[in-house]
């Protein structure tokens, strides 16, 4: 996390063991919901910095012909809603 008006480093949200392939927010709740390359999630609050909870998304880590590609959150049904290029 880095601030805009000073261009400093806030903190690191260094808890993925992979790339971070997407991320969105949920402004009520001041979270930053994050997509790892091996369809992990991490929902952080982004006022502490602290990873709040983790979802894995499969038993089997990765996996090249089923990779998540991006992620949005809904705020109207609260849903975090995950996405691939392939069927």
């Amino acid at each position: 996390m880095w601030d805009p008006f000073t261009l400093g480093t806030l903190s690191y949200l260094s808890k993925h063991n992979t790339s971070v392939q997407d991320l969105a927010i949920n402004e009520q709740k001041n979270h930053l919901i994050s997509l790892g390359t091996d369809k992990e999630v991490i929902i952080w609050d982004i006022k502490t910095y602290v990873d709040i909870q983790r979802i894995k998304n499969d038993i089997i880590p990765v996996r090249p012909d089923d990779i998540l590609s991006g992620l949005t959150y809904c705020k109207k049904s609260r849903d975090i809603i995950l996405g691939s290029r392939r069927l």
